[in-house]
């Protein structure tokens, strides 16, 4: 999608929006650049909700939003990924701005909470350090089990006997009534992640998430 389609159809989907829902938004802008996250080579920002800067100029308790979308940034991610639908990924972005708006409005912090542990698990995958215990904030899956996305992290709770047995063997793991075995390194240490592409959750497109194990 070019760049004046982009910008055309950004404006249409915003105008299909009932009215109520647009309650304190000025409106959207498309920018062509490429917005890259700061700490995250290959993430990048689709879009964003922030203040009308004129609207707040003329009054600083202003709480109205304008909704800026980076073609730059979808282009980057299409080139990637050949199944990318523009059409959908903007409709989608735009209406996640929009959730952002309504709920900051309102003091709901349940959006940012979400995208903030999207965040955390990208920098997990990076190989970033975050704070212990960080997943924890995710869905309650089961008893020490959390997901966050379609990625399910498990803690499994052993004396310190019980881990050196562990070492080299091969064990299974029940999870929601399945079991999986899965092989634990000779090297084995307490509090580090075990990770298992590809067995953690289906999602609502059929992609599987990972499962991390973390031993404590």
């Amino acid at each position: 999608m070019d760049f004046e389609t982009f910008a055309r159809r950004s404006e249409e989907i915003l105008d299909e929006i009932p009215d109520e829902y647009l309650a304190g938004i000025t409106g959207v802008e498309a920018h062509e650049l490429r917005e890259d996250h700061p700490h995250l080579g290959g993430l990048y920002t689709l879009g964003v909700c922030a203040s009308d800067d004129l609207r707040l100029m003329a009054d600083p308790e202003d709480t109205t939003s304008r909704i800026h979308l980076y073609h730059g940034s979808f282009a980057a991610v299409a080139k990637r990924d050949p199944s990318f639908d523009w059409e959908a990924e903007l409709r989608e972005t735009i209406l996640h701005e929009i959730r952002h708006h309504i709920e900051d409005r309102a003091g709901l912090p349940d959006l940012r909470r979400e995208d903030e542990l999207a965040l955390a698990l990208a920098r997990f995958r990076a190989g970033e350090d975050l704070p212990d215990g960080w997943y924890r904030l995710g869905e309650p899956f089961e008893d020490h089990a959390w997901s966050i996305e379609d990625d399910l992290f498990v803690e499994l709770h052993v004396r310190p006997a019980e881990l050196e047995a562990l070492r080299g063997e091969t064990v299974e793991v029940l999870l929601d009534g399945d079991v999986l075995e899965v092989e634990m390194p000779e090297d084995l240490r307490p509090g580090e992640f075990l990770s298992y592409p590809g067995e953690g959750l289906t999602g609502p497109t059929n992609a599987t998430g990972d499962l991390h194990l973390r031993v404590l």
